[in-house]
């Protein structure tokens, strides 16, 4: 091209010379080898578009030397084969490699010089892209080559072979199928001529080379004995580097289920991986370089660097590889042949046959207990049936083919069935069931994991040659069976602890030397502080307690079994004679009494780690346990009627078995309640004493001796030490742990119920039973054509949206509709809607909304322009008939679609739509199929969270919720199938894949790539293994839930299996083949090897019916006696498969019913209305009626005479606002009735009647009236008319300012909110109180004015004077506005939180290590709309304070309002520094005039009259500071050698100071001259001056100083002492 030409002719001077320098260097070779002195040209080929008119063109402008070196293909062809010279062959090929570095070189110089529009020019022509990245800003992409600089030709190879051997895993995952070679290419190739254009990195372009230099000449001396063979060779094998480097810039994660547009998302964010193109470069391409390999290096040879492998976390963020599911434990999941669900559990080694008969007796009790329902089959059935099906089921699971629970609830239903003790068949075991024992088994592993690794350790602690010589091992635990029926015994993860305890508490010692020898224990940063327990063990004291005659196990055993088997023996001497014996000195047991404490100790621990003792009391507790629940402080006070805690605030003594079987969630929330401090939670034994009392008696004897006694009082104190102090606590966690867990389980199992109801529901199918004519198409189609309607809130500023979607789902026509709620001109908008259902032959339209304006309004004008649709009798509508549909028209639940209208997926699906718009889109797609949208919810940001499923979810873990929604959508998704062909298609109809049976979200994503990229279809369910999609357990488990649908291939000649598309399992295909063939008396095997079922689906077309002709049951016989294959259900699934196949066995879909539209357009519920006090408008009045509307609903209700809040003599007025109570609620009329007569609303019995419907049976009336009664010691009288006045703004709250400020308190309450209520200073006034910050709120008086009546709200609102409209506009002018500065000034780095105590000493610290004057801002509690200024100067003697007051429009400060912080505190250090320099001059000149009256009375002889007029006072004793006969006064100093002594001045007193007056008088009496500075007028004198006494070695008065701080900090002043002016470094540190 002209361009590179132009390039390539741009040679400076140097180059040229250069090239002379070669040629005369060649002539003096020449010569000297008796050449005859002809020069050949060399062979060098340059890098030139494919038009070679471009580069002769280009000549005429070049010089003689660039043409020396730049030649056409033919001059290259004859060079090569007229190459005499081999030695000049080669010097030339040096020549040309020096030349080439020096084109190159030249080149990248101009590229840097050029601006980005040339450089694009140049890219351009050149077949590179642009490399310019977003924001117009070029980023030159360079490719690190790695090149083979060794001549040799051996290590050439051998470095090839090893570069090729060390691919990494990341490089084949990567590498695509390879492709075919370009011959035009290749040709290229093998003449010459080389490419220079940069690789061009284009996914679609498959066979372009472009872009790579294949330079021959280089390495050309190692390579002139290649065959052709190998030039062949090396030719296509770089061929292939090319190819697999093109791969680069693709889409890495097709192969993990990433789809394109989600790679295109992550390239946007994170880049497109160009920065690390040099790290993905095969080690093996030692052969290949680019023309953007940095040549600036002079050697022949390039640099090779040797490239380590890459991974996706080298150059992707690990958060976001995880997100996306590319780590290597999610490939390893991806890739493995077990369903996705059975990895992600954990693994537990293989069992016995003696360890699944445990679990299976472990699981069956758990599900008796766990199933209430006496008719459930699983408790009809008989003992031993039930653990056949659980056994099976648990092989199952176990065995090589994982079945997972959809599986073995559809396929294997003949192995899981369950009969009576009369062998009669009662059921199978339902999904729940399995899913219960899904858990159990998982439960059931732990518990097995635990109990593995305790009998190890006991085992360990038997054998271990580090305790051969351990008596508590040889003589006990060898011979300790108790300890091994104990383990073997336990059914709970508490058992086994109770083990470990046991053996902790007995054997600690044993553990510590077993630990130790097989380096298991860590080691301790410090030494562990040996027990109390384990110190008086090795002091012996553990004999002592064998002597109290306890049998701990047979005690544990006596009270279990409810048998005296326990009486100990006492001994013959007191228990303190027997304590002396075992005292040792020096020690924490140095007397009896402290032995006898320690014994007691030991065996208090030893009866409460005994496992038999344990499971004793949790089984008491189990049964016979009862809940108190108190109101803590807090919850006192938050805990109203109206919470949702109330119904057990004062819950008195519930017993335990009601809260399991009849509240089964409430303890749930009583847990809730306590985690929050609103509640303390009491669980005890009701008969606590009597079970006190019967341990007590089995710890004891019956003699009757006073030994005896003494010896059983320490025994029962050794008993009641470890119920009380150690058990009952220990079980009383358990007990509320157990309760809250199997609360969570119920809660679980009513989330996946609830879901599974909202799921229950078909596609929508159009009735066409009175269509006039028949369409096969229209038959055959999956989903129905939807349009959506919405005005959202109804106002009229705000257009409506109608959204068209096809039946793929897909958006295929948008309409707003902006003249849809006027009457007179709506016409337009009804006919654009009319339109769009003629165009898209719409099958149903469904509306939704925010508001009632959708059924009053929106509702009425489309139903009058559906019936437009057959009013209309002209010809042209005639002649139209057939191609109209007369849709459906419903409202549906918008839960679904008021969440996806502002999530993440739908934004990025539809990033031009509004809302309003994504809201009709999401909407349209539940009413085609809610299952599918319900499905996408489930994703990474577990959307499906967030919607309400169950009025009590909030309480359940996010885990636990992730769980049972998940279980719900499996359960749905498996019972009706997913169209594998929809899913691979449509994106949004991919999120059902994941919850088919064996599968996940990686499998499913991996499964939807591999379909993409093979065809685009799946043609049968054996293409999942063909194509490698899946392996063998996959397959099973996910086959029979995957629909071929024919109607995918309609337009092709693809002969499909019908069986494809039905639940029969692939393993049953013959099964149903041959059913149908005796159906049709066809010979079963004479089956089309092409169409094995074509002769099912004439059956299934024709008479279906035939297959109930079929004996089953002796065919289930037969194949039992044959293959052994239990088939008895089976078969009977399989016919009906074949008569319907995949029927929807769901719910038709259809207006959702009248309650949850009134919740949808409302937002309220019956339980949130009726019996409520709620605040009315009145809209109308009538003869016999208000009409009213709710204000927060929008409701209309009406409100008898005879309810009305006022008597006749005052009646209420339109627009007039009042409290009412909702008695009674009429959902299809969108009406309530209303009560607001007095004794109703202001007498509180609304409240009362509500309280006594909430409350718990077991609810502590009478408690709750005493704190009432306490909390009530005076109450206060509130004006009726507060009470009762209600304001129509969503802040207005009926409440005193006691109330305001707690409702305000808290961190869940953030800084600026507010509170509107009423004001003490009357009806004409109203409050605002609004939060500063914690414990700071501010109080702000409205006068109202202009007032129609007492009730209403004034016209006119004043504060301070000025004027307001209403309460938003002092909300947003005066209030917001002050919270915002509030807000920055504690944003502000000056802003300090402490008091200002703290702040003094922050200031002062900051001073003195900073040497400069500091400041900082606190709140003022005292004067919530003030801040306080903190400041000190330097050698200043402590700091002060002045106020900030914020206002709205800033910060007042020395009556001026600054805009920001900044702003003040600029002024503020101005002015600071102007004040101290003018005290500092001011105290300058008046030292400077006392000095001159001191000059002048000693000259003459005399005193300054004026100063000596001044009042006098006696002198102290030591009031005068200098030598005595010295006279006090404000002169200087005195120098040495000066003649008559100048008195000198206390350190810290004015310069003005009278003469011969004592300090403290002059203090008192004295004020300094205006200007002067003086201590009561602020800081201004330093500290001292220059040349001062002592300074001078100078006799110097002490200096009251501290004492005269002191003071002024009493006086709330701070000393000022003037300074010159200020210091050079700034007072103020920024």
């Amino acid at each position: 091209m002209s361009d590179e030409s132009d390039l390539d002719m741009d040679f400076d001077e140097e180059k040229r010379e250069k090239e002379e320098d070669d040629d005369n260097k060649d002539s003096n070779q020449a010569e000297q080898n008796g050449d005859s002195g002809s020069k050949k040209k060399s062979s060098r080929r340059v890098a030139a578009d494919s038009d070679d008119s471009s580069v002769e063109d280009s000549d005429e402008e070049m010089t003689e030397a660039d043409k020396k070196f730049i030649v056409d293909d033919e001059e290259v062809s004859d060079n090569n084969e007229d190459d005499e010279d081999e030695d000049e062959d080669l010097d030339a090929k040096r020549r040309a490699r020096e030349q080439r570095k020096l084109l190159k070189r030249k080149q990248r110089e101009e590229e840097e010089d050029l601006d980005e529009d040339d450089m694009d020019l140049i890219n351009e022509n050149y077949g590179r892209s642009s490399g310019r990245k977003k924001g117009g800003r070029l980023k030159l992409k360079k490719l690190n080559r790695v090149v083979d600089d060794d001549s040799d030709g051996a290590a050439a190879s051998q470095s090839r072979k090893a570069g090729q051997g060390s691919r990494s895993r990341l490089d084949d995952m990567f590498e695509e199928d390879e492709m075919p070679v370009d011959d035009d290419r290749e040709g290229a190739a093998k003449s010459g001529k080389a490419d220079r254009r940069a690789p061009a990195y284009d996914s679609d372009d498959e066979e372009s080379d472009d872009g790579f230099v294949v330079d021959d000449d280089e390495g050309q001396e190692d390579r002139e004995d290649e065959t052709d063979r190998d030039r062949e060779e090396r030719r296509q094998r770089q061929k292939e580097e090319r190819k697999k480097e093109r791969q680069f810039t693709r889409n890495l994660g097709q192969q993990y289920g990433i789809s394109d547009d989600v790679w295109h998302e992550i390239n946007d964010l994170f880049g497109d991986g160009s920065d690390y193109d040099y790290a993905l470069i095969q080690r093996d391409m030692s052969k290949v370089r680019l023309d953007a390999v940095d040549l600036d290096n002079e050697d022949d040879d390039y640099e090779t660097e040797s490239k380590k492998p890459v991974k996706l976390t080298d150059i992707y963020e690990p958060s976001e590889i995880a997100e996306r599911m590319l780590t290597d434990e999610d490939e390893v999941i991806r890739l493995k042949d077990v369903p996705e669900r059975f990895q992600l559990c954990p693994e537990f080694p293989p069992q016995s046959e003696e360890d699944l008969a445990r679990e299976v007796t472990h699981v069956e009790s758990s599900l008796l207990a766990a199933i209430t329902d006496r008719s459930h089959p699983f408790t009809q059935a008989s003992p031993t049936s039930r653990q056949s099906a659980i056994t099976k089921v648990l092989k199952f699971f176990h065995g090589e083919d994982k079945f997972e629970v959809p599986f073995i609830a559809l396929h294997r239903k003949d192995h899981i069935t369950l009969v009576d003790r009369d062998a009669q068949f009662v059921g199978t075991l339902d999904r729940v069931t399995l899913w219960k024992i899904w858990d159990l088994d998982i439960a059931y592993g732990a518990l097995e994991v635990k109990r593995k690794a305790c009998r190890n350790l006991i085992t360990e602690l038997r054998t271990s040659p580090e305790l051969l010589g351990s008596s508590a091992v040889q003589s006990v635990l060898l011979n300790d069976s108790y300890i091994d029926d104990m383990l073997r015994t336990a059914k709970s993860l508490e058992d086994v602890a109770d083990v470990m305890a046991y053996l902790q508490l007995y054997y600690s010692e044993e553990i510590r030397k077993v630990e130790e020898s097989k380096g298991r224990r860590r080691e301790q940063k410090r030494a562990m502080r040996r027990s109390e327990y384990a110190e008086a063990k090795r002091l012996g004291i553990g004999e002592f307690v064998k002597l109290f005659g306890v049998d701990v196990k047979t005690f544990s055993e006596s009270i279990s079994l409810m048998r005296a088997l326990h009486s100990p023996e006492d001994l013959l001497e007191e228990p303190l004679d027997t304590a002396m014996k075992f005292v040792v000195e020096k020690s924490a047991f140095s007397n009896e009494q402290k032995v006898i404490e320690a014994a007691r100790m030991m065996l208090a621990h030893q009866i409460s780690v005994d496992p038999t003792f344990r499971r004793f009391l949790r089984k008491v507790y189990a049964d016979d346990a009862v809940v108190t629940v108190t109101p803590t402080e807090r919850g006192k006070r938050e805990i109203t009627p109206l919470h949702p805690y109330y119904p057990f605030k004062y819950l008195k003594e519930k017993p335990a078995h009601k809260l399991i079987e009849v509240d089964r969630m409430q303890y749930l929330q009583i847990h809730k309640a306590e985690t929050e401090g609103l509640v303390t939670v009491r669980v005890f034994v009701e008969e606590e004493a009597n079970l006190l009392e019967d341990i007590v008696r089995n710890i004891t004897n019956d003699f009757s001796s006073e030994l005896a006694e003494r010896w059983n009082d320490e025994r029962r104190r050794c008993a009641e030490k470890a119920t009380k102090e150690i058990i009952f606590p220990t079980v009383v966690k358990w007990f509320k742990e157990t309760m809250a867990a199997k609360a969570a389980e119920v809660l679980m199992d009513e989330c996946r119920a609830a879901l599974e109801k909202k799921l229950d529901v078909q596609p929508f199918r159009r009735d066409t039973s009175q269509d006039e004519f028949e369409d096969e198409e229209e038959a055959n189609r999956s989903h129905a054509r939807v349009m959506a309607l919405s005005w959202g809130e109804g106002d009229p500023k705000e257009a409506a949206f109608a959204i068209c979607i096809d039946e793929h789902g897909r958006v295929c026509k948008t309409a707003k509709l902006s003249q849809l709620h006027m009457r007179d001109i709506k016409r337009q908008d009804h006919d654009a809607i009319l339109a769009i259902l003629r165009e898209f032959r719409v099958e149903v339209i469904v509306m939704g909304g925010f508001t009632l304006s959708t059924k009053t309004r929106l509702l009425p004008d489309i139903v009058d322009s559906l019936e437009r649709i057959y009013d209309d009798t002209s010809d042209r509508r005639s002649s139209r008939r057939r191609d109209i549909i007369k849709p459906s028209l419903i409202m549906v639940e918008d839960d679904v679609a008021r969440l996806s209208m502002n999530s993440k997926r739908y934004v990025k699906e539809f990033p031009d739509y509004p809302p309003l718009a994504r809201y009709c889109i999401s909407l349209a797609r539940r009413v085609q199929d809610t299952l599918l949208e319900f499905a996408s919810l489930y994703n990474a940001d577990f959307e499906i969270g967030l919607l309400s499923i169950h009025p009590l979810q909030r309480l359940l873990p996010d885990d636990k919720l992730k769980i049972a929604l998940e279980r719900a959508i499996i359960n749905t998704v498996n019972q009706n199938g997913v169209d594998i062909n929809d899913a691979a298609s449509l994106p949004h109809r991919s999120g059902t894949l994941q919850f088919v049976s064996g599968l996940g979200p990686r499998k499913a994503g991996f499964i939807i790539n591999r379909i993409n990229k093979t065809g685009g279809k799946l043609e049968s369910r054996s293409e999942l293994i063909t194509k490698k999609m899946v392996g063998r357990v996959i397959f099973m488990n996910a086959a029979s839930f995957i629909k071929i649908h024919r109607r995918h291939f309609k337009r092709t000649n693809t002969i499909l299996d019908v069986l494809d598309n039905t639940r029969i399992h692939p393993e049953d295909y013959d099964i149903a083949r041959k059913m149908a063939a005796g159906a049709m008396d066809l010979d079963e095997n004479a089956f089309d090897p092409d169409d094995p079922s074509g002769h099912i689906l004439e059956l299934m077309d024709d008479h279906p019916e035939r297959l109930n002709n079929l004996m089953l049951d002796d065919f289930a016989e037969e194949l039992f006696r044959t293959s052994q294959d239990l088939k008895r259900l089976t078969l009977r699934d399989i016919k009906d498969e074949i008569i319907q196949p995949y029927h929807d066995f769901r719910a038709r879909l259809t207006m959702t019913d009248v309650e949850k539209i009134f919740t949808m357009l409302t937002g309220e519920t019956e339980e949130s209305l009726l019996g409520m006090c709620v605040s009315c408008q009145l809209v109308k009045v009538f003869d016999r009626f208000y009409k009213c509307r709710l204000t927060s609903s929008g409701l209309d209700a009406n409100l008898q005479l005879n309810a009305a809040p006022v008597s006749n003599d005052n009646r209420l007025k339109e627009n007039d606002t009042f409290q009412a109570v909702v008695t009674r609620i009429e959902m299809k009329e969108f009406k309530v009735e209303l009560d607001a007569r007095e004794e109703t609303v202001a007498s509180g019995k609304w409240l009362n009647d509500l309280s006594i419907k909430l409350r718990d049976k077991q609810f502590d009336v009478g408690l709750e009236m005493d704190d009432k009664e306490k909390k009530t010691v005076q109450p206060k009288v509130v004006p009726k008319q507060k009470r009762t006045r209600t304001i129509n703004h969503p802040f207005w709250k009926n409440c005193s300012y006691e109330e305001a400020i707690s409702q305000l308190t808290g961190p869940s309450v953030r800084s600026g909110s507010l509170i509107i209520r009423p004001s003490t200073k009357g009806n004409d006034h109203i409050c605002i109180t609004w939060k500063v910050d914690e414990g700071v709120f501010q109080h702000i008086d409205i006068l109202e004015t202009n007032k129609d009546n007492e009730w209403t709200l004034g016209k006119t609102l004043m504060i301070e004077g000025k004027k307001f409209d209403d309460l938003e506009e002092i909300v947003a002018m005066y209030v917001e506005p002050m919270a915002q500065h509030f807000a920055d000034a504690r944003k502000h780095v000056k802003f300090q939180s402490g008091s200002l105590d703290d702040t003094f000493r922050f200031v002062d610290r900051e001073m003195r290590s900073k040497k400069r004057s500091s400041y900082a801002i606190i709140n003022c509690p005292n004067k919530p709309q003030c801040m306080y200024l903190v400041f000190q100067h330097v050698d200043k003697s402590n700091a002060r304070h002045e106020y900030i007051t914020i206002v709205p429009d800033g910060f007042k400060f020395r009556n001026m309002v600054y805009k920001s912080l900044d702003k003040l505190f600029d002024a503020f250090k101005k002015q600071e520094a102007a004040r101290m320099k003018d005290a500092a001059a001011t105290a300058a000149k008046a030292r400077a005039a006392a000095a001159q009256s001191q000059q002048r009375a000693q000259g003459g002889g005399g005193a300054n009259p004026a100063y000596f007029a001044r009042p006098q006072a006696p002198v102290a004793a030591g009031g005068g500071g200098g030598p005595p006969g010295m006279r006090s006064g404000p002169g200087m100093s005195q120098y040495p050698g000066a003649t008559g002594g100048l008195p000198q001045r206390p350190m810290g007193a004015s310069y003005s100071m009278p003469q011969g007056m004592p300090y403290g008088q002059q203090q008192q009496q004295m004020q300094p001259p205006p200007g002067m500075g003086g201590w009561n007028s602020g800081p201004g004198a330093p500290m001292m001056r220059p040349n001062m006494p002592s300074q001078m070695g100078l006799p110097v008065r002490p200096s009251p100083l501290p004492q005269q701080q002191q003071q002024h900090q009493q006086q709330g002043q701070m000393g000022y002492r003037q300074q010159p002016g200020p210091p050079s470094n700034g007072y103020y540190g920024r």
